[in-house]
């Protein structure tokens, strides 16, 4: 598989997959002929089982309460976000900001990638807020033939693909990230008044907020011109970077 997982379900569970990545398996049982699917676990995506009444176990329960919900394969399920309004006179109808998501359903992070560098560097909870990293927006399933959870449309992503977090208004960040405040270029009139470009050019910024504890928040800090992507926090335009996009901390 393209990561290391557990695999956490058994007879009876329903599951969501990839279709497209499945095999039809036909054969008979008592001289009836049965169409079965082959299946690659890494292509399945979630799965449910009966929820009996006073049973509890150590799972998520689903919205009406009647099943135990388990997504698998390290991809957390999340309920879409609505894109803010442009402004009061804004009446256009309502859309999803693809950007975001709150956290629904929680799976298993997976333990390792093939390729030997990717990780889910976070812990997800139920009722977090994450922005996305440029992914496309995949759904569990399509609007038109959706069944989980009550026929809810929810869209999976696992931990590698969220590049900012929010939990109880803290703003958290993914392991080896800094967010920044660029500093502006400066340019002096011959009479010594200090003049901010607007464009700004330089490779210099202070630290807003760090998950690396060699680069702390307050530090400024050189960083490769251009590296990482800009990022509206709070209104103002920061810049993401990564621990290896930085050159040195002054």
């Amino acid at each position: 598989m393209p990561w290391q997982t557990t695999v956490e379900i058994s007879e009876g569970w329903r599951v969501w997959f990839d279709f497209m990545a499945s095999e039809n398996a036909d054969t008979y049982i008592d001289e009836q002929e049965v169409e079965y699917k082959l299946i690659d676990y890494d292509d399945i995506f979630a799965g449910v089982t009966e929820r009996f009444d006073g049973e509890e176990f150590d799972e998520q329960v689903s919205t009406d309460g009647k099943e135990y919900v388990r997504p698998l394969n390290g991809f957390h399920l999340f309920e879409m976000v609505e894109a803010e309004r442009m402004g009061k006179f804004d009446i256009s109808p309502s859309r999803e900001d693809h950007r975001y998501g709150i956290v629904k359903y929680v799976a298993k992070n997976n333990m390792a990638y093939e390729n030997g560098f990717t990780e889910d560097h976070l812990k997800l909870k139920v009722g977090d807020k994450v922005r996305f990293g440029q992914v496309p927006c995949v759904m569990l399933e399509e609007e038109t033939y959706c069944t989980f959870d009550g026929g809810r449309m929810y869209r999976r992503a696992q931990v590698r693909n969220v590049e900012m977090l929010w939990r109880d208004g803290k703003l958290i960040l993914p392991k080896g990230r800094v967010l920044i405040d660029q500093i502006p270029n400066e340019e002096k009139t011959p009479s010594g008044i200090i003049l901010l470009k607007a464009n700004v050019k330089n490779d210099i910024g202070k630290v807003i907020i760090s998950s690396n504890h060699q680069i702390p928040t307050g530090s400024l800090i050189k960083y490769i011109r251009g590296a990482g992507r800009l990022i509206d926090h709070e209104g103002k335009e920061c810049r993401m970077l990564t621990s290896d996009h930085v050159l040195y901390v002054e």
